[in-house]
């Protein structure tokens, strides 16, 4: 997780150190499929759903009700482990290409056929998203596991 596609600056690229997000993104060995600022952004989960569906006294309830009493948080993290644990689709991706992050930590998207790259693009809406990952976070969803 982290960057802004195609182009913006994304705290975790560039808190606390861009040179070292500079040198990892760009010397990786292998393919890295990046979950952008956007994508999570407006993948809201931990609201009603989790208040409702959930007791009291379970960890997950607990930790949203203790974090914000429900109100709901984006979800950035939560859409890289989707990406990278489940064999479905939820979102586009884009052609190969590469990150290529600036000495302050902003970033640029530079299309290439034989790049290691690429970033997830919308596709479902994040509300339905957001319902997935809810029910997942509590276990009562397993989509192409």
């Amino acid at each position: 997780m982290g960057g802004q596609f195609p182009k913006g600056k994304e705290a975790n690229f560039y808190r606390p150190d861009p040179v070292s997000t500079q040198v990892s993104v760009k010397n990786w060995p292998g393919e890295v499929i990046f979950s952008g600022w956007e994508i999570g952004n407006d993948i809201i989960t931990g609201a009603d759903f989790l208040k409702n569906a959930l007791s009291v006294d379970h960890p997950v309830s607990l930790a949203y009700k203790l974090f914000n009493d429900y109100s709901g948080r984006q979800s950035w993290d939560q859409t890289s482990i989707l990406v990278a644990l489940s064999e479905k689709e939820y979102w586009k991706m884009s052609p190969k290409g590469n990150v290529l992050v600036n000495k302050d930590g902003s970033n640029t998207w530079q299309e290439d056929p034989e790049g290691l790259h690429r970033y997830l693009i919308e596709s479902l809406p994040p509300s339905e998203i957001a319902k997935i990952i809810d029910a997942l976070m509590i276990g009562i969803y397993r989509p192409g596991f």
